[in-house]
Formats: structure tokens, C-alpha cells, sequence
């Protein structure tokens, strides 16, 4: 039997089908829910059908990457929780056969453009999700036709849902090759784009150059119609990057329009027109550098580096990176302290220096400051999730890290660095365990510690060969007398080298091809053990591994060997603190022993 919904909603659903203007869908929404005070007093089939066409104007047509729940271009309003616990609104596990029956009478018998379009494209989009069946052609066509037929009654007032439903339109008309109705997408498109783009608002007239010129299964468009287009977002890339202008202060906007059309040069082969438009992208970002403070400054000078090293303008991203240096101590010194209090009270450090000593040797205490303080990954990764659940607009500003000289690290860039946010976590989560690792040593150092006792751990490793014991004994006994320099700066090429011959116990090459090639072979740094050998990651696991890449040889880290070894430590940074936190890296690399062979059978 078909579902018929309750009177008030068929009331309703009459009054927008008779409108002659037009309408935005969450309207529809609105109106059907305000409609039915109590769901619950209906009865089953007629709540069917009033859920039937609340969730039909409630559904939200956002991208989602994956595919969203149900791999549909209509995707729920919210959900929450996640896999088979997870809930959304509306839910289209609601859905049956006689709900798509629905929609499809409704798709026919509806007058007004806005509603047959969307009971339309719900069953082209949704009916193999509901029933696993297939749905006839004429849905496309008439989910098109009303798409394009809304769009003309638009005056802008709903431009929310008219600009998306142009680009669908033209998306359906692509997918099954109707080259009529993709034609009239594609005039749909330009003249709303005509009658409603404002020149100060980037987003009324982006997508027409989206949308028509995407960079692939875009429509067929005629030479003098393509050029129109490119000239058309030519002329407000001009108008946008012109010295003096009102957009000096907003470079953000004319870079919008530049990549788009950087990318179409690229995919066209003009590289000449592309270096043109990426180089006026850069001076935007240079002039708006020098109308703030020097903090913003930097940001947008580094925008610019990025933007002439994107174009090949190798000398321009070297003068900008320069200008950016002098500009950079400014901003340091703008940078507001933030401290955070914690009390620790005096017993609990006074349990955990005696859990270090109690029953055992030094060898013993050793081992257990050792592990103490080497993170675990998986909680670290449920602290991250937990966090973005609790606080998730925090996702929208992620830090930069700056020095002196530049911006050393974007801590929501991504790309290329899989490691990069944990290591980011890890780094931020043992800084709060550097007090304790100094209450652990100067514990054990009062118990009798000396250097003896670190170089009699060192050398249970395998790691660390009998030629380095010198070196490792005169560090440490630096530490003892408080030449936190030298200790800093004999151990952490100690402890590379002991990371980098793990290689080699797995019957692994320690050398790699030297960059010029011709057979000449140069040894392997820390980063390629920690990132790029497997045998050395496996051998370390992940959390001993991360623990050295976010102390030693990351940027989003500490970065401890790397800038230490570049030089770039001064001499108020070579700390006790700093010292201690070597040691530990020494103490947990040590921990590594060989595997004791099993004894012959007799």
C-alpha cells in the first residue's frame, strides 16, 4: 500500500508546489517538521511517509571524502559515533522499497522545479543504497531538467542551494552522457553565475570556472566559449593584483583565483602564463607583508617563498626567504609566554625516586628511568582522539613552529610526512617528563651513580662498539661536572651511530649511494634509519622509534641532533635539562640487547 502522509504535511508540501518564486530546501524541512507536533501520536505507515519528506529536505549534499556512510551523493545532516554504532540524521537505513516508491510518485506528480528535482535525484542517488535495485533513466533526466528550471527563478536569494544544484545538474548530465542536458547545465551555470556574482564575493563566480573547467571528466566546450571563461577570471585576477588596490590587504582572494588559473596553464602547457600568474601571487603576499606587524609578516612572507619556489623563481624565493630573516627576530619577540601550573606534590616524587633504587642495582634503576619516560604511541593516538572529540574546532588552527630566522615547521601540513603529527604529540607529551628525568638522575647520582655505572650499561648494548666507550665515558663524567656543551655535543653523534649499525645486526647495509652516483657510497643518517629502514624500525618499535625522531631528527620535534649539529644551538640552550634528556635517549637506546643464542642440542 503507497504511504500517504498526514494531512498537515500535505497541506504543507501544496503550499511551496504552488509558489512561482523560488525556494531553498531546508525551508521544505522546516515547515514539515513545524507541521507535526507529535510524531509519535501518528500512525506507522502515515510517520513513514511524513519521515519520508522531512528526510528528503534534510538530507545535506556536502562532499565527503570517503564517501560518507552510504557512499551517496546525499550524505545525513550529522551523525554520531562511528561503524555500526554510529547515528545519523536523518538515517537512510530508515529508507525501503515503499519510500523510494514515494519519492518517485512525488518526483512525477510535483509541480514546482525545486521539489521535483529532489525527489528526482533522491531516487537516481539512492535507490540502489535502499533496495539494491536500479533506477530507471528518467530520474536523471528529470532531476536535470528541474535543476536547471529552479535556477532561473533564482534571483540569488537562494543561492546556497542554486549554485550547488547547477554543478549537480551538470555532474548527472556528464554521468550518463546526455550531451542535450549537459549543453544546458553548462548555459545554466553561466547565466546564474551572470545574474548573481558579486565582484567582492569570490564564491559567486569561482565555481563556474570549477565547474566547467575542472581538471578532468569536464564538458565539452566550445573554443570561444573557454576563452571567455579564462578571460573572464583573467580580468578580476588583474583587477585583484593590482598595487594600491583594495585587495592589497587580502591577498588570500587573488590567490583563489591564481592557482585555478595556474593549474589550468599548467594541464594547457603554458608554462609562461603559469610563472606570470604564481609571480603576481607572490608580490600580492609580499605587499601585504609589509602592511602589518612583523609576526604576520613572516606568515605572509613565507607564503610568498612558497608561491616563487612553486613557479621555479628560484632567485625571488631566496631574496623573499632573506627578507623574511630580518623580519623574524620581531616576531619572536611578539610571541606572548604561555605558562601552565601543575603541582607536583613532594611524595610522589619521593615514591618515584624510590621505585628507581629499591631492591635491585644501579644497572637495575637504570633500566627502569630508561623506560619510564618513553611514550607509548597507541595512548598518545587515543589522547589525540579524545582531544579532537572534546575540543574539534581546535583542528581548524594548527600551530606553526618559528624561530629566530623562519618558520622551522607547519604542524598541519601533512603531506609527505606520515610521522609528522605524532611526532608533533610525542614531543609536546615528554617535555612534561623532563623534570622527572632530572629528579631521576639526581636521585641516583646522591645514591652513588657515577660515570662508571652508564658506561657499564652502555656496553650490555651491542649497539655501541668498544672504540666509542672513550667517547661515551668523557660525556658523561661532562654531565657530572656540569659541561652540559660537551655532553650535548659527544653523545648525540654516539647515539646516531649506534641507531644507524642496527642495520647492519639485521644483516642490513649501514650505507646508502652517494647523491652524484658513479658507484661512491656514503654512510646512512639518523632520519633514513628512523624513517626509511625497515629492519631498524622494527627492531626499535614504534615507540622507541618516535621517541628519537621526535627528540633527535625531526623538525616538529625537538630536533635535538639536527640542530645541534648544524649549529644552530646557542649557548643558553645546552641546559642541564637538555643534557639529561640525552642521557635518557642513551639510556633507552642501550636498552637494546643482543638475543641470546640458543644452547646446542645434545
Amino acid at each position: 500500500m503507497p504511504l500517504t502522509p498526514p494531512p498537515e504535511v500535505t497541506a504543507v508540501l501544496a503550499e511551496f508546489d504552488a509558489r512561482t518564486d523560488t525556494f531553498e530546501v531546508m525551508d521544505v524541512q522546516h515547515a514539515v517538521d513545524k507541521a507535526v507536533p507529535d510524531w509519535k501520536a501518528l500512525a506507522p505507515d502515515a510517520q513513514q511517509a511524513a519521515w519520508a519528506e522531512w528526510a528528503a529536505f534534510d538530507f545535506s549534499t556536502h562532499e565527503a571524502s570517503d564517501g560518507g556512510p552510504w557512499k551517496t551523493y546525499f550524505q545525513p545532516m550529522m551523525t554520531v559515533g562511528e561503524g555500526d554504532g554510529m547515528r545519523c540524521r536523518p538515517d537512510l537505513r530508515r529508507a525501503d522499497a515503499a519510500v523510494i516508491e514515494y519519492w518517485s510518485a512525488r518526483a512525477h506528480d510535483a509541480k514546482h522545479p525545486v521539489l521535483k528535482a529532489r525527489y528526482a535525484d533522491l531516487v537516481w542517488d539512492t535507490t540502489k543504497c535502499v533496495t539494491k535495485g536500479k533506477p530507471g533513466i528518467e530520474f536523471a533526466r528529470l532531476a536535470i531538467d528541474n535543476y536547471v528550471a529552479a535556477a532561473k527563478l533564482d534571483d540569488g536569494s537562494s543561492w546556497g542551494d542554486t549554485h550547488e544544484s547547477v554543478g549537480r545538474a551538470l555532474t548527472l548530465a556528464l554521468s550518463v552522457k546526455d550531451k542535450v542536458r549537459i549543453e544546458q547545465a553548462v548555459n545554466a551555470t553561466i547565466d546564474y553565475v551572470d545574474r548573481t556574482a558579486s565582484d567582492d564575493k569570490l564564491g559567486t563566480y569561482c565555481y563556474l570556472f570549477d565547474n566547467l573547467l575542472p581538471p578532468d571528466k569536464g564538458p565539452e566546450l566550445s573554443e570561444d566559449l573557454e576563452r571567455s571563461i579564462v578571460e573572464r577570471m583573467e580580468k578580476k585576477f588583474a583587477e585583484m593584483t593590482t598595487p594600491g588596490g583594495q585587495w592589497d590587504v587580502d591577498p588570500h582572494s587573488p590567490q583563489s583565483i591564481g592557482l585555478r588559473l595556474a593549474a589550468y596553464y599548467q594541464r594547457k602547457n603554458r608554462p609562461e602564463d603559469r610563472v606570470r600568474i604564481l609571480r603576481a601571487i607572490g608580490q600580492a603576499f609580499e605587499r601585504r607583508a609589509k602592511m602589518g606587524d612583523a609576526m604576520t609578516g613572516v606568515m605572509f612572507l613565507e607564503t610568498a617563498r612558497e608561491t616563487y619556489a612553486q613557479a621555479g623563481l628560484k632567485e625571488e624565493a631566496e631574496r623573499v626567504q632573506f627578507d623574511a630573516q630580518k623580519v623574524a627576530p620581531d616576531a619572536v619577540k611578539q610571541l606572548v609566554p604561555m605558562t601552565v601550573k601543575h603541582e607536583v606534590k613532594k611524595e610522589d616524587v619521593d615514591k618515584f625516586c624510590a621505585m628507581l633504587t629499591e631492591g635491585g642495582s644501579m644497572e637495575v634503576a637504570l633500566s627502569r628511568l630508561a623506560v619510564s619516560f618513553v611514550p607509548d604511541q597507541q595512548d598518545l593516538a587515543d589522547e589525540v582522539a579524545e582531544r579532537a572529540k572534546k575540543f574539534p574546532l581546535q583542528a581548524l588552527f594548527t600551530p606553526k613552529i618559528i624561530d629566530e630566522s623562519h618558520i622551522k615547521a607547519d604542524i598541519g601540513d601533512e603531506s609527505g610526512d606520515p610521522d609528522g603529527k605524532m611526532v608533533h604529540e610525542t614531543s609536546r607529551h615528554i617535555q612534561f617528563s623532563a623534570p622527572w628525568i632530572g629528579w631521576g638522575f639526581d636521585h641516583l647520582f646522591a645514591n652513588g651513580l657515577t660515570a662508571a655505572h652508564i658506561v657499564d650499561f652502555v656496553r650490555l648494548s651491542p649497539l655501541f662498539t668498544e672504540d666509542r666507550i672513550p667517547l661515551i665515558r668523557r660525556a658523561v663524567e661532562a654531565h657530572i661536572l656540569g659541561d652540559f656543551i660537551q655532553t650535548v655535543h659527544v653523545l648525540v653523534p654516539q647515539i646516531e651511530r649506534a641507531v644507524v649499525n642496527i642495520a647492519r645486526h639485521a644483516g642490513k647495509s649501514t650505507v646508502k649511494p652517494f647523491q652524484s652516483g658513479k658507484g661512491v657510497m656514503q654512510s646512512k643518517n639518523l632520519q633514513d634509519a628512523l624513517e626509511r629502514d625497515e629492519a631498524v624500525k622494527v627492531i626499535l618499535g614504534e615507540n622507541l622509534r618516535m621517541y628519537l625522531l621526535s627528540t633527535l631528527a625531526h623538525n616538529k620535534g625537538l630536533n635535538i641532533r639536527n640542530e645541534v649539529c648544524h649549529g644552530l644551538w646557542t649557548t643558553d640552550q645546552f641546559t642541564k635539562t637538555a643534557s639529561e634528556r640525552v642521557l635518557h635517549i642513551l639510556l633507552s637506546v642501550s636498552m637494546l640487547r643482543a638475543k641470546s643464542k640458543p644452547a646446542a642440542a645434545t
